[in-house]
């Protein structure tokens, strides 16, 4: 990655090596959910930060069609997890949906967590085993 500082408007851009060009934003949690949405787009190229810290209509911080509701929280402290976060976003995803609600964390020491109910972390580790196992649809 290159950093270019951008003096006119105090812009960061970041050059990938294929050409592209995108500004960084100044806020430590928006430079959190850009790299969290980077990752996403691997699965779901249309995924991306939304709009605004409170999410003024929109639910959850990253925008998804890959089947997981994301909601991103970034601490200046070794622990960062707290259960109501993680019962907002059980919340927020609605009762047909199939979308996994998850909490994603970083903490001072930038070490990334992701939080999520027993029983989604289960059923996504059996597939995951049948998969890796060569059994289909068990």
């Amino acid at each position: 990655m290159l950093y270019i500082d951008v003096p006119k408007e105090n812009l960061k851009l970041r050059v990938d090596l294929f050409g592209g060009i995108k500004m960084i934003r100044d806020k430590s949690w928006q430079n959190f959910e850009d790299l969290i949405s980077e990752y996403i787009k691997e699965l779901d190229p249309h995924a991306r930060p939304t709009k605004g810290s409170g999410n003024k209509g929109e639910s959850h911080d990253i925008k998804t069609t890959c089947g997981l509701a994301c909601e991103l929280k970034e601490r200046n402290l070794k622990s960062v997890y707290n259960e109501d976060w993680m019962q907002k976003n059980i919340e927020e995803v609605p009762l047909h949906s199939k979308d996994i609600p998850i909490v994603v964390t970083r903490n001072k020491e930038n070490k990334i967590r992701v939080h999520m109910e027993w029983i989604d972390f289960w059923d996504l580790y059996v597939e995951l085993y049948n998969l890796r196992k060569g059994r289909i649809d068990e």
